[in-house]
């Protein structure tokens, strides 16, 4: 829980708030005063020890060179912002086992209950998010309790020279009477999404687009378009979700389809309502909805970005 309320408070405050350069740049403990909030913080790091370095995210493992790493409160704050890449998929593999541990213990134990107890032979849907975990549903054992219970009622000392001193099917009916009801958990944690111009998309993504459109990939807006742009976005949170939602748009564009002479005046809006089914209004700019062509994406990516910074011009006119 101590964990889970780390990345809960670093996101609440980062989001949307810095560049991944910056994050990267910045230490915890400069970021963090408080002391209530260090203790919260050391769990996450003991957390972190105790998981790695056998760790993978889904069917991606983690960089070697994190696999030996340890955090404390020098290091940098990148690594307490959950991302689906590069170094935010530390902290979301280490939340992923988290529950992966939780369930698999509690689904364990209510295989031994109901097993033995019929009247709890439901099969329970408890799932919570695991950002609503609290320190009373981890499934938790203490082993100075669970010694204790098998010394006084599973141990016979008669038979202590032979296989059947310790009762070890009365053991495993104990543990799973302490865990069958704790809540299995789903890991719901928001990623943390970085603002500016080294975002990915904003360069590579641009440059992928450029080969694919023959270099014709960098056609501004209209003049009039541009500014009623600007109007649309000038919240740097509105720009920074039209942004990830082009940059979305444009790489499922650059996988999928092959260079051809009339790609370029392809609508994006249509695109990703008709072929990715996204729900209209697709962007949060009516601009963007009734002008935006795939010749414009390397011109609207650089121009996003700019506008998620709250810096509206520089480096795109």
């Amino acid at each position: 829980p101590g964990a889970v309320r780390w990345l809960t408070l670093c996101h609440q405050k980062f989001d949307l708030r810095l560049s991944r350069s910056e994050a990267r740049e910045r230490i915890v403990h400069s970021e963090f005063e408080d002391d209530s909030i260090n203790s919260v913080y050391q769990d996450f790091c003991d957390l972190w020890t105790s998981l790695f370095p056998n760790l993978q995210y889904e069917c991606m493992n983690i960089p070697e060179h994190l696999r030996s790493m340890t955090i404390d409160g020098s290091t940098s704050l990148i690594f307490s912002l959950l991302t689906e890449e590069d170094e935010g998929l530390c902290p979301r593999a280490v939340m992923q086992r988290v529950q992966e541990v939780q369930n698999r213990l509690v689904h364990l134990s209510r295989v031994v209950v109901r097993s033995e107890d019929s009247d709890d032979a439901e099969n329970r849907e408890d799932w919570i998010p695991l950002r609503l975990f609290d320190a009373s549903q981890i499934a938790y054992l203490d082993i100075g309790d669970v010694t204790a219970y098998a010394e006084r009622a599973c141990f016979d000392p008669c038979a202590r020279r032979t296989s059947k001193a310790l009762d070890l099917t009365k053991l495993a009916r104990f543990v799973a009477e302490q865990l069958h009801t704790k809540p299995l958990v789903q890991c719901q944690l928001p990623a943390v999404r970085f603002v500016g111009r080294d975002e990915p998309g904003t360069s590579a993504l641009g440059e992928q687009l450029h080969a694919l459109l023959s270099n014709n990939s960098d056609v501004a807006l209209q003049e009039m378009h541009r500014e009623g742009l600007e109007r649309e976005l000038h919240n740097a949170e509105t720009a920074c979700i039209d942004l990830q939602t082009l940059q979305t748009i444009l790489r499922f564009i650059i996988d999928t389809q092959d260079a051809k002479k009339d790609l370029g005046e392809l609508k994006l809006e249509t695109f990703a309502v008709e072929v990715l089914r996204m729900s209209k209004p697709v962007f949060r700019s009516p601009t963007l909805v009734s002008t935006a062509l795939l010749k414009h994406g390397s011109w609207l990516l650089r121009k996003l970005a700019m506008l998620a910074t709250d810096d509206p011009t520089a480096g795109v006119l």
